[in-house]
């Protein structure tokens, strides 16, 4: 598509946004109050669910090439793209492990570090040399600090048992209640459901 049909497509575009949002101020807090004005409400929704399917098949159109290409050059950049992700995880995961490790050791070199030392001050109060070891062993043992590369320890979390969960974790099923309202309407809602009746219209062009 040409330059001169891109401008010529997105001069209509304008002027197709300038009169709808005319029209939209028009309508304001209009209310159907007349079998005329019902009739006259639904020949406007008519014209206007043409517009929109024909302003839409433009759009289409004029977007299409654009997204053939960009498929076609994330295509270039997907592979390497994919692996190097890939790497990342793969990296990351081994120094979370390693780090990981590094923590639990220092932690069990301090706990042991705190024993002994309340063992010694309990029968030596002066040979400290085997708890000052230990914490100097747990300082040791804590992963390196390398510029740019930070470790944040995290939750990671899986259910495993779905029917174990606290209720403050369910999540309503969307498709469950619909269709229980589309048989039942609003006779026996459920507990915890609103039902509201309202009228949907079909528009066929």
């Amino acid at each position: 598509m040409t330059t001169m049909e891109l401008t010529s497509k997105e001069q209509m575009a304008r002027a197709a946004a300038e009169e709808s949002a005319g029209m939209l101020a028009m309508l304001g807090t209009f209310e159907v109050t007349t079998k005329a004005s019902f009739e006259e409400c639904a020949a406007i929704l008519k014209d206007v669910t043409h517009r929109v399917k024909w302003l839409d098949e433009e759009r289409k159109v004029s977007v299409d090439p654009l997204n053939q290409e960009v498929k076609r050059i994330n295509g270039w950049f997907k592979p390497a793209l994919d692996r190097l992700k890939e790497i990342q995880t793969t990296i990351k995961t081994a120094m979370g492990r390693y780090e990981m490790r590094q923590r639990e050791e220092q932690h069990r070199l301090m706990t042991a570090a705190a024993t002994e030392a309340q063992r010694v001050l309990a029968t030596h109060p002066d040979g400290m040399s085997g708890a000052r070891a230990l914490v100097q062993q747990a300082a040791e043992a804590q992963a390196p600090q390398v510029a740019g590369v930070s470790g944040r320890e995290v939750w990671t979390w899986a259910v495993v048992d779905e029917a174990q969960l606290d209720r403050r974790f369910l999540m309503p099923n969307p498709k469950a209640i619909e269709a229980w309202v589309k048989e039942h309407g609003d006779k026996d809602v459920p507990t915890g459901v609103e039902v509201v009746r309202d009228v949907r219209y079909i528009v066929r062009s």
